[in-house]
């Protein structure tokens, strides 16, 4: 399985919410909570530069204080330490690695120098329950329909 199979099966393929790196950080938890999802794309202008996160949130939040949410950038919260992207080719294996590793929820497809869809631990395993299910059931009912060996010893 790849990255593009988790995406043919998302909810939201291709829906990308973003924001402005000027865009104020109560503008990225608006779009967040209205839509139901954990992130947000940031753009200067047409260039893709991170992704800002409820974890980029609190954690500016606690370090700058509670009020400082109103004023605070989206450019200056996203997440710089994890600006690694996938491709729609990469293995399912490589993205499960690259996500655990390093602790990352919301990872960027990247083709051609393009944003073309965001996956999330979530789309991960989701797309691997349908398959290990897909597989259950292939495996039974091949068990069921096993073929009746004669007794040799007769």
């Amino acid at each position: 399985m790849q990255v593009k199979d988790i995406i043919k099966t998302k909810k939201r393929a291709g829906q990308i919410l973003s924001v402005s790196v000027e865009d104020l950080v109560t503008k990225a938890v608006d779009i967040m909570v209205t839509n139901d999802t954990g992130s947000v794309v940031v753009y200067d202008g047409d260039q893709f530069v991170g992704m800002v996160t409820f974890r980029e949130v609190l954690n500016t939040l606690h370090e700058k204080g509670y009020e400082s949410g109103s004023c605070t950038l989206c450019g200056d919260i996203i997440d710089k330490e994890h600006s690694s992207c996938a491709t729609p080719d990469d293995s399912v294996e490589q993205l499960r690695s690259l996500m655990i590793d390093n602790h990352i929820r919301y990872l960027p497809v990247v083709q051609d120098g393009s944003l073309t869809d965001i996956v999330s631990f979530y789309d991960v395993a989701r797309s691997l329950a349908k398959q290990i299910n897909y597989e259950n059931r292939l495996l039974k009912e091949y068990i069921r329909n096993w073929p009746e060996q004669e007794n040799d010893n007769e």
